[in-house]
């Protein structure tokens, strides 16, 4: 048993509902005592409360069963499939999930990495991006194109205003990185566009043969809009966001 991602109830934070994919013949039902893995390697043993099944053994849609009463019987949920288990008294932060360790992961990664746009303009830092503004200014083109490529790092939704354009809108911030550093998607058009300037060491590390592997690599790697894209065709989810991302193009930036 995998656990996905957990939801707590609203009325009784105690009360929490797990999401679970189930391996080929795995059985879960009402009233299982389960041991649930911990973050730190532990277990923890809860009663199953309530079971409701999506099965995705039929391709062509998905079949949402009725949730576990006593009318509806104890029948088992029998994998491959996914199900929702409702559980009592467990610490959703403690639980070893995919979401869990997936944060865990971001958060490491966050701690690494240095921000080259920490600007409160762009909702990612205390500095102001008015104070590192030079008219004139240039990089290699290599900086640029460094700057295009799309490893995702983290986006946040929002809406705040461009620096330059107080009419106009932005969407995110959408972060990318290449591991060491992190920087908002729209940092080149900055830098184009109003003459932002760069950190001097992030213009190094583009210049140096690891940076030139960094982008050779990336030819061809994902995006925020192919991420919105994929969101959007996934069954039961409601995707509000543009599927562009609200990315515009340099000429209307």
């Amino acid at each position: 048993m995998e656990i996905i991602s957990t939801t707590v109830m609203a009325k009784d934070e105690k009360m929490v509902t797990l999401t679970i994919a189930l391996s080929e013949g795995e059985q879960i039902k009402k009233g299982d005592e389960l041991e649930l893995a911990q973050m730190d390697g532990g277990t923890i043993t809860r009663k199953v409360l309530c079971v409701n099944q999506w099965c995705y053994k039929d391709i062509e849609d998905v079949c949402t069963c009725t949730y576990c009463t006593e009318e509806d019987g104890n029948l088992p949920v029998i994998g491959p499939c996914r199900a929702e288990l409702t559980f009592y008294d467990v610490d959703t932060h403690a639980l070893d999930s995919e979401e869990n360790r997936a944060t865990q992961e971001f958060l490491r990664l966050f701690q690494e990495t240095t921000c080259i746009t920490p600007y409160r303009e762009l909702q990612m830092g205390s500095q102001s991006i008015y104070d590192n503004i030079q008219e004139g200014y240039t990089v290699p083109e290599r900086v640029i194109l460094y700057l295009q490529t799309k490893r995702l790092f983290t986006m946040a939704l929002g809406v705040y205003a461009h620096p330059f354009k107080k009419d106009v809108d932005l969407l995110g911030p959408y972060m990318y990185t290449d591991g060491i550093y992190y920087w908002d998607r729209d940092t080149w058009k900055y830098v184009v566009k109003y003459g932002l300037k760069l950190p001097e060491d992030f213009i190094v590390h583009v210049m140096s043969e690891e940076g030139e592997a960094f982008l050779k690599s990336m030819s061809g790697k994902d995006s925020w809009q192919e991420q919105l894209e994929e969101l959007k065709q996934q069954k039961n989810t409601l995707c509000l966001l543009p599927d562009d991302a609200g990315d515009s193009s340099l000429e209307a930036f």
